[in-house]
Parts: C-alpha cells; structure tokens; sequence
C-alpha cells in the first residue's frame, strides 16, 4: 500500500506545476451567515502562502477515515496545509456535526451526504458556491441536484447511484431459473429456495435506514412514475399517505413478507449480516444501492447480474423509473469558517476535485477510494472502456432515474417514521392500511404544528 500512495503522491506533486490555487480571500457573510467563496482562475501554483491558515478541518459522511487521511496527506504533501479528518457514518454525521457546530469547534471542509445538503442550505450552513469555476468541473445534472433557491450550494462527489436487484446467477443457473420480470416470478422461485432452507431476497431488515428503498422502488410505480410529484403533494399537505397508490405499495410489500422472501430472521439482521447472506449462496438476489458493486467484486462474485426492481402491477410494458441521485455526496464549505481559513478549505476543494486525482483513485490500494472514483460526476473522467458489466449497467439504469430519493426530500420525522412503519409491515404486526395512517397522523401532527414544506427546517441531531 505504501508504494501505491507514493506513486500517487508522486502524480498529485507533478500536477501541482500545474495546478490552480485560489487568491487569499475572506469569506463575505449574508444575515444567514452564507458566504459567498471567491476563487482565483485556474493554473497558478497551489502552494500555501503566508496569508493561508496552515490547517483546516475536514467532516466527511462519505468518505471512511483511512481513505480520508489519505486524501488528505496528499494535499497536505503539495500545499503543506494539514488537515484534521472526522469521519463518520452516513447516519451520525448530522449529530457529530451539531456537537462541533454548537461547541465551538473549527469545522471548513464537508464532504454531505446528498439529502443532507438542501437542509444544510436552508439552515444557512453552507456557503454559496455559485461562481467557484469548479462547478465545470461536474455535469449539469449533478449542478442542478445541489441548487436551491437558483443558488449552488455542493459541488458533487462519486457519481449518481440507484437501487436494483443484484442476482447471483450462479444460485439461478442450479435451479435453472431464468431473470424475474414481475413479482410473481420472484415468488414461484422462492418457492423452490425455501424447500433447500434458502431464499429469494437477503436483507438486513435490522439496519431500518436501509428500508425505505424498498418503498420507493414499488412507490414509483405504483403512483404511475410520480413518487416525487405525489411526495411532494403530500408534504405540502394537497394529497395523503393514506392515498390508494401509497396504501398499495404498502400491500405489495407486505405480500413480500406473507411469501417469506426474505431469509429468516431477516428484521434481526443488520446490514452487513444481510450481505453476508448473499455472498454465501444462501439467496439468489440482495436489493440494495448500486454502491454496494464494489463490496460485492472485492468478496469474489464475479457472477452477477444487476436489474431494475421487478413489475410489481399488472402493467409489464411500462419503463418504471427508479429514484436515485446524480451525485452520493457534494463538497461544501461551512458558512461560519473562520475567515482565516477561507483561502486554504478553497483548495482543498481544488484539489479534491481535479479530474486527475479522481482518475488515479481508481488505482488506489484503499478500497473505499476506489469506490469513490469507480463512477465520477466529474464530466472529464469517464468510466474506464474496461469497466465491470455491473458498471456499465449501472449507467444504463441511471438513464431512467428521477435523480432524487424522496427521503431527500421528507423532513426527518417522516423518513424516520417510514422506517419504523417498515419494520413493523414487514414482520406482519401492522397492516398496510395502519401503516399508512401511522404515517399520515405524523404528517398531519407536523402540519398542525406549523410544517411548511418550502420553509427552513430545523436541523436536527436527534434523527
């Protein structure tokens, strides 16, 4: 691993004769504490200068902390700017960052994950990155998915994710079982799994973050291709989760559950656990995000296929469109820096984006760095001619993609709740038609309560 780096840090050196680097500059700050980043052209030196802070502090959601220590040695190695990595868990990062924010602790750099952005925006704890010339540096859609109000708020990261079916044809091929196109077919095979002890699905039904996907992928179809337009509806208090197209994703997902499709003990089961059922051959598929490729490849399954989710209404020839992302994370920059460090978070946004550090990651002895830049946003660094099958798919799904989850867009009592309620649909202790009137009593409570949809929403560590 250590030559590996220092090949890196080699070809990162060598690009800096090259580099652009940022004039010193303080942030301006609006009455919400936003500030407005002001960066220099392209193609002068990146090394650090009297007038930089000699070290800032980077948050990361997405970014696991060794491959975030070792980013940012590298930047580190060029500018001679240190860098104070916090790492955390997709699901902790909100509460870690509320217990700095409020402690006074320095925070500069943040690597959000997605759907946290447009709260953060809201909460004037970003800066507006509208005029950084590195938005060129990503697509249009990726732009437009971290716009709020006709500002720039992230710049994005890694590249746009989905959800699907990840099939291990091996398990098919020894029941000679073809690719299922409609739930039904899901369930004539199951049939056969549990006579061995198997199953269809492996899941890790204990780690309840997970189970929303589930609901959107059979949401989106049946709302007939509208699970955002009718999410919004509701949230805005013009339509209900307890609406026929919300109830019968509700019923669908229950028969999942009636049929036994998932192993047993699946709601027991954390995350990794319900993975580690699938790389054992003890279940032919694992729906989840399409970020779980490179966890697969590196266990060995060489084997798979990734699909769309199933039919699951009577209408087979319609193109149902999955609920995804452009982007799994965004670059940001905290509204309330201190001005000091201003100049030195502008580049490390620099370097982190550079289109030659995303396409030598994937060359990395990290795996978490690969991963990072196995699919970019970066307009400029393609997928590799010899990418993996499931790769190449992955782009091709993303072609149908809404490009938001609706969970970026529901207030955090409400994707909790969606949760809870999945758990409970899902081990047969509430109905399809409780589940839905669980969900809307806690709408109905936040709307009483003075919920405004297009207003601020608090942020909140508590989540």
């Amino acid at each position: 691993m250590k030559n590996q780096f220092m090949k890196l840090i080699s070809l990162i050196t060598a690009l800096a004769m090259i580099a652009t680097v940022f004039t010193a500059c303080n942030s301006s700050q609006d009455g919400n504490g936003s500030g407005q980043a002001n960066a220099s052209e392209e193609g002068q030196s990146a090394e650090a200068t009297q007038a930089d802070a000699k070290e800032i502090d980077f948050y990361s959601a997405i970014l696991k902390e060794e491959a975030s220590i070792l980013v940012s040695e590298m930047f580190t190695e060029e500018t001679g700017i240190k860098v104070n990595v916090h790492s955390y868990d997709s699901a902790d990062f909100v509460q870690a960052f509320m217990v700095a924010s409020n402690g006074g602790s320095p925070v500069d750099v943040m690597l959000l994950n997605g759907q946290d952005v447009r709260n953060f925006a809201q909460n004037g704890l970003l800066q507006d990155l509208t005029d950084s010339p590195y938005t060129e540096r990503v697509t249009e859609t990726t732009i437009e998915q971290y716009t709020f109000n006709n500002r720039v708020y992230g710049i994005g990261a890694k590249g746009g994710n989905s959800s699907g079916l990840f099939l291990n044809m091996d398990v098919f091929a020894e029941y000679n079982e073809d690719i299922p196109e409609t739930i039904q077919d899901i369930f004539t095979f199951n049939d056969k799994l549990k006579a061995d002890g198997k199953s269809f699905f492996a899941f890790g039904g204990g780690s309840k973050y997970m189970w929303p996907m589930w609901y959107f992928s059979v949401f989106a179809q049946t709302s007939n291709n509208q699970p955002i337009e009718r999410t919004e509806a509701i949230l805005l208090g013009e339509a209900k989760f307890t609406d026929e197209d919300t109830v019968e994703a509700f019923r669908i997902l229950q028969q999942f559950a009636e049929e036994g499709v998932y192993q047993q003990g699946f709601n027991g089961t954390d995350s990794d656990g319900g993975k580690a059922v699938f790389v054992n051959g003890d279940a032919a598929a694992f729906y989840g995000g399409t970020w779980e490729i490179s966890g697969f490849l590196e266990a060995g399954m060489d084997n798979l296929q990734l699909i769309p989710f199933p039919a699951v209404t009577d209408n087979t020839d319609e193109v149902w469109l999955q609920t995804g992302n452009a982007s799994d994370g965004a670059w940001t920059i905290y509204s309330k820096i201190d001005p000091k460090r201003q100049s030195a978070a502008e580049k490390f946004i620099e370097f982190i984006t550079r289109d030659e550090l995303i396409a030598s990651l994937r060359e990395s002895d990290n795996a978490d760095l690969r991963d990072h830049a196995r699919v970019s946003c970066n307009k400029n660094v393609p997928i590799p001619d010899d990418a993996d099958p499931l790769t190449i798919k992955q782009m091709e799904m993303l072609e149908t993609m809404t490009f938001t989850h609706p969970d970026w867009i529901y207030p955090g009592e409400i994707t909790t709740k969606l949760q809870d309620i999945l758990q409970g649909l899902t081990g047969l202790q509430i109905t399809p038609e409780e589940a839905a009137r669980e969900w809307q009593d806690k709408m109905d409570e936040m709307l009483e309560s003075g919920y405004d949809f297009n207003a601020v929403e608090p942020l909140s560590g508590d989540e």
